[in-house]
């Protein structure tokens, strides 16, 4: 049994048994399957008891900054995953950059994965963590992934209460006619409209 295999069932006991008498590595990915490591195994399952145990009693054995396949880093793999206790744990006490940009086979920055998640942790990136409208096309990225992931509600926020209105042109000319479409029916406005100027 893996250490990777324990994080994804949730079992601190296995993990501690695995890590301190067998010596397993942590950093260990799996021989097959796509939850990489035991970090994200923990992450994606939200067992925020695993993760401190590796943040806090197992490290510096442990990366924090892993590489993720598809998500970037393990803070990306948790706002991904809509996680906003573990995505709070990394940012506030682990002090994971927020704005730290991935690689080009990834989300590219951690407000972009987010947006595939949940508003509450889109919500505390950008109010509480102050994360992604600071990076150089931080706000139109992540409105386009809210746009192309059909999530309304966060597409909305970004809209109305971040005021990335007059970002959505610009983000629709980047990605083209097809995504056009989808804000207009997202944002309910007639297809003769120009997204920029609703006004709800």
């Amino acid at each position: 049994m893996s250490v990777t295999y324990g994080s994804w069932n949730n079992s601190l006991d296995t993990v501690k048994y695995l890590v301190e008498e067998a010596k397993a590595d942590v950093n260990l990915p799996p021989e097959s399957g796509n939850s990489g490591c035991a970090l994200t195994a923990a992450i994606v399952r939200g067992n925020l008891d695993i993760l401190r145990y590796f943040a806090e009693e197992v490290k510096p054995a442990v990366d924090l900054l892993v590489h993720v396949r598809i998500y970037g880093n393990v803070l990306a793999t948790a706002a991904f995953a809509g996680r906003l206790d573990v995505v709070r744990y990394l940012v506030e006490e682990a002090n994971i950059d927020v704005n730290l940009q991935l690689g080009e086979d990834s989300f590219g920055s951690v407000l972009v994965a987010a947006t595939w998640g949940s508003l509450v942790v889109v919500k505390y990136l950008v109010e509480a963590a102050k994360a992604g409208l600071n990076v150089p096309d931080g706000a139109n990225d992540s409105l386009v992934a809210a746009i192309l992931s059909g999530n309304v509600d966060i597409v909305r926020y970004f809209v109305e209460e971040i005021k990335a209105g007059g970002l959505i042109d610009l983000a629709l000319e980047t990605h083209g006619n097809e995504d056009a479409v989808v804000l207009r029916e997202i944002l309910k406005l007639p297809s003769d409209q120009k997204p920029a100027k609703d006004e709800h």
